[in-house]
Order: structure tokens, then C-alpha cells, then sequence
């Protein structure tokens, strides 16, 4: 009999706080002085939110944590992913896109190319819509095709093979993406490439401590051994807000990439006007702009990392250590590192 008036007074506990305790979610994110919440969706793997930030337009974020917008760094991530595949080799065919949030890269490389998108947060597509100046409609491209599923085990069942996948997840300590970082996704990835594919991936090091990236890359050039690394912005650019690199974009192949200056400039004049247009926007109006933006090759890393771990499925060690960089992150210390090797072997 008390178990049963516990059981009655909890249930009655819990309608009386379900009716006085309804709350407007966009007014409660609202009052942080961050801009006004338009969108918000609680999915089954993210909470997804997008914001309408002042002069900055609008910005999406997954379980509150920011994940591109409208601002120029976070557009040169997009559209170096979209673009860096045609400039290395203006023969892709097809493309599969491993990550929708805010359709960009995907709305921009269905421009140039076939492309396939795998997104495993149905709610994400409901933000995408804000994005449509930059993504182009994608939803609606029918050069686009848009499939909810896991990425790895769309790999794991693809019986086709890609001239270019790009991995773009959200981050490393986010449990649903940080599987997209390991060995074994790599070699997933790898082996659904074309002979000459590239795979193109997206690394925030802002969340990365310095033998953060050292694990990762080693792991990356452990599958792809020619490779090549873009930074997303550099301090020294003519841009109306400098920025430090905070993202790196890496190209890998299983084979030779043939990559210089006058090549990206040839290529760069031979994609459509319209996708000049908008890179032109971001401060790359010419493949000399995008060229400024590599970091290294292969060629030039030599042994760099090569003792740091590997990150694999049993050793998943980004989605703790990265988790800690949060509220600390320092993306220069990689950048320093990175250039502090370079000019070693220089020596």
C-alpha cells in the first residue's frame, strides 16, 4: 500500500512540474547575449540549434557547441572541402560527403560534380535551409543526393567506389563522430576510393593539443602515405579580421598528388563562374590565393609524429583529450610545431 502512494504521489509530482515548469527554449538561449535562437530541435543523436548572431548572420550548433555559420573562417572550411578535390584533379566524377551541417560543402562541390551526402541527424536538415545562400539549395539539387545513415556503415556496405570522399563529422569528442577519426574509418574510406581518389578531411585543431595532432596525423599518413595539408586562414592574409589558423584541411591519396601553384591557377579559371564568385567573396579569388593556403606535403614531413599513437577503434583517445581542450584551445602551439619541423629539416 505505501509503495502504491509513492508511485501515485510521484506520478502527481511529476504532471504538476510538467504543467508549471514549460519554459520557451529560444527565450532561455536568447538571454545570453549571443543572438536569437531560430531554430531548435532535440534529434536523436544532437541537439541542434541555429543562431542568428549579430552582424555575423546565422551559425549552427550541435549539443550547443558551434559548428560553421556565416563567418569567413568557417566558409573557407566549407568551400576548401568542395573545391581542393576539383583544383587537384578537375576529372572527379562523383563525391561522397560524410557530414551535412550546414549543406555548404555539399551545396558547392554538387556544382561541379555528383555528389552523395550521408548525414545520421535527420534534425540537421531542417537547419540547412538557413544556410541556403551559401549551400545553394542543395536539398533541392538534383546533382545532390541526400541519405540518412551512418557513415561508416554506408562505407562498410558500398559496393561502389568514389573519386573523392570527403569526412567532414562534427567534433572528435562528440561520441557519434569520433569514430570517424580512427584507423580503421580511414581504411574504410581508403578502400572505397578509385585508384586516383582523394579523401579530403576536415581537422579542428582548435580542439587538439599538439601530440593531439601528432596521433592523428600519424595515423592519417599511415593510410593515405601522399598527402597534403591546407590551413583554413592565415594570419597574413588581407582580411577584413585577422585570423590565426584554427582548421586544417588534409588531402590524402594512395598515390602521388601532383599539386603546385601554376596548376591550381589553371584549374582555379576553369571552374564556373559562379563558383569563382563566391570564392572571390571569401578572399580566394585565384588558385595563387588557395595555394598561399598549404601547409605542407608529405614530401616534406619526413618522419614527423611517426612514434606518436595511433588513434584506432580500441584506442579512441581524440574523444577524451580533445574534450579537455575545449575552454584552452590553442591552435597556434600545432601551427608553431608544424613549422618548427619544417624549418629543422630545412637545416
Amino acid at each position: 500500500m505505501d509503495k502504491m502512494f509513492i508511485v501515485i504521489g510521484s506520478a502527481t509530482l511529476f504532471l504538476v512540474f510538467s504543467l508549471m515548469g514549460n519554459y520557451n527554449i529560444q527565450q532561455l538561449h536568447s538571454k545570453d547575449n549571443l543572438g536569437d535562437v531560430v531554430y531548435y530541435e532535440e534529434g536523436l543523436y544532437a541537439t541542434v540549434m541555429v543562431r542568428e548572431l549579430p552582424v555575423r548572420g546565422y551559425a549552427l550548433f550541435f549539443n550547443g557547441y558551434g559548428q560553421g555559420g556565416y563567418e569567413i573562417k568557417d566558409l573557407r572550411v566549407n568551400f576548401l572541402l568542395s573545391y581542393l578535390p576539383k583544383l587537384i584533379n578537375p576529372e572527379i566524377e562523383n563525391a561522397l560527403v560524410i557530414g551535412l551541417g550546414t549543406g555548404v560543402t555539399s551545396g558547392q562541390l554538387s556544382q561541379l560534380t555528383k555528389v552523395k551526402t550521408i548525414e545520421i541527424e535527420p534534425k540537421v536538415l531542417e537547419a540547412a535551409n538557413f544556410f541556403k545562400v551559401f549551400n545553394l539549395d542543395v536539398l533541392e539539387n538534383p546533382n545532390h543526393e541526400l541519405v540518412i545513415d551512418d557513415g561508416r556503415n554506408h562505407l562498410l556496405r558500398n559496393k561502389g567506389k568514389y573519386d573523392v570522399i570527403v569526412a567532414e563529422p562534427t567534433n572528435t569528442w562528440q561520441s557519434f563522430s569520433t569514430q570517424l577519426y580512427s584507423k580503421e574509418f580511414l581504411e574504410l574510406a581508403a578502400e572505397d576510393l578509385n585508384e586516383n581518389g582523394l579523401f579530403v578531411k576536415w581537422v579542428p585543431i582548435y580542439t587538439m593539443s599538439v601530440d593531439d595532432f601528432r596521433s592523428f596525423y600519424n595515423t592519417f599518413s599511415s593510410v593515405f602515405p601522399y598527402h597534403a595539408a591546407f590551413a583554413n586562414i592565415k594570419a597574413d592574409e588581407d582580411t577584413p579580421v585577422r585570423f590565426e589558423t584554427s582548421e586544417i584541411i588534409l588531402v590524402g591519396s594512395k598515390n602521388r598528388i601532383d599539386l603546385d601553384e601554376r596548376k591550381l591557377n589553371e584549374n582555379y579559371d576553369h571552374l564556373p563562374e559562379q563558383s569563382r564568385n563566391y570564392l572571390d567573396a571569401i578572399k580566394l579569388g585565384s588558385g595563387r590565393d588557395i595555394y598561399h593556403l598549404l601547409l605542407f606535403t608529405s614530401e616534406e614531413m619526413g618522419d614527423y609524429a611517426e612514434d606518436s599513437e595511433l588513434v584506432t577503434d580500441d584506442n579512441l583517445l581524440l574523444e577524451f583529450s580533445t574534450a579537455k581542450k575545449r575552454l584552452s584551445q590553442n591552435p597556434k602551439a600545432i601551427i608553431d610545431d608544424i613549422n618548427k619541423f619544417l624549418e629543422k629539416d630545412v637545416e
